[in-house]
């Protein structure tokens, strides 16, 4: 054996061979995303596995027996209590229950409403539509506002409409959005004085409208909802889009841009 062949590197069989190649930047990228994806499902895992440990035991901790409280307070065998016991597996051991409860809740069987003696799912897919048609409105109408509202502060920073802009978003932002809502009902509702109430208390239609006077008076019905929600959310996009909109103003294709000519509305 030469010397050159016995200072060879050595694996761990024992065999000499060449030394491994350095990984290149793809497999470290590769690497790295698939670390960061398992620490984000491993945070959801926890952060799924604290809703359900809180929303199980907090309602344990609350006094009072969900039974009795189905019976809204009738005189009830005890015989019948245990049998609504055993109905809604109140009677099996707490780990028990806790076990069952998450199995179901991971299954989509949220069990069934003490309140409205109806399964959960049920309740939330019957009022899914409607939450959807308010949220889905109030959205767009605030993005929209937020984006054009905050371009335009950010174009005129320092002037007097930008500075009347982030000061009502900024309050606007501030104010608990079910206090604003209870405002506007008492005063756009309900009427002030002389003044009558112009928009419905609650629900989503008068009912017994059909075709377009049916969409003009879910509208109706809107209207104090998707205010609310536009006045409160408004103000955050607004001054997101502000701030990144300012961050940008001094980069150096704007700078480019400018000493080309354009005007600020178009940059």
């Amino acid at each position: 054996m030469t010397a050159d062949a016995a200072s060879a590197p050595v694996g761990k069989t024992g065999a000499a061979g060449p030394a491994a190649a350095p990984r290149g930047p793809r497999a470290r990228t590769t690497t790295a995303y698939l670390r960061y994806v398992a620490g984000k499902l491993a945070g959801a895992a926890v952060s799924l596995l604290a809703v359900l440990v809180t929303s199980f035991f907090l309602f344990r901790l609350i006094p009072g027996d969900p039974v009795k409280f189905m019976t809204g307070g009738r005189q009830v065998s005890a015989e019948q209590l245990a049998r609504y016991r055993e109905q809604f597996g109140l009677d099996l051991p707490l780990w028990q229950q806790f076990t069952d409860y998450c199995g179901k809740a991971l299954t989509g069987d949220l069990g069934t409403s003490y309140q409205f003696n109806a399964p959960v799912i049920d309740k939330i897919t019957e009022a899914l539509p409607n939450t959807l048609l308010l949220t889905g409105t109030a959205f767009v109408i605030y993005t929209v506002l937020g984006i054009f509202l905050g371009t335009r502060s950010a174009w005129r920073h320092g002037r007097l409409g930008d500075r009347l802009n982030t000061g009502l978003a900024l309050t606007l932002y501030s104010v608990p959005s079910f206090w604003l809502g209870l405002l506007l009902i008492v005063t756009l509702s309900v009427g002030i004085g002389p003044l009558p109430g112009l928009f419905p208390t609650g629900g989503m239609e008068s009912g017994g409208e059909e075709g377009f006077a049916h969409v003009l008076d879910v509208a109706h019905h809107l209207v104090l909802p998707v205010v609310t929600l536009v006045a409160v959310e408004y103000g955050q996009t607004l001054l997101v889009t502000r701030s990144a909109l300012m961050d940008e103003m001094g980069s150096d294709y704007l700078t480019t841009a400018r000493a080309k000519g354009l005007r600020d509305d178009l940059v």
